[in-house]
């Protein structure tokens, strides 16, 4: 399997000031989208 791993930065609507650092890592294979994120800054819907 191979998986390519994608860094960025999200800034939250309500605290733009703050960047979340995100990490996303795509499966070659299937196409899947897996986000590993500070899960502090989100709510659940």
């Amino acid at each position: 399997m191979q998986y390519r791993e994608i860094q960025c930065a999200l800034r939250p609507i309500a605290f733009p000031s703050q960047a979340i650092e995100a990490q996303f890592i795509v499966d070659e294979k299937t196409g899947k989208v897996n986000l590993q994120a500070d899960r502090y800054y989100f709510h659940k819907i």
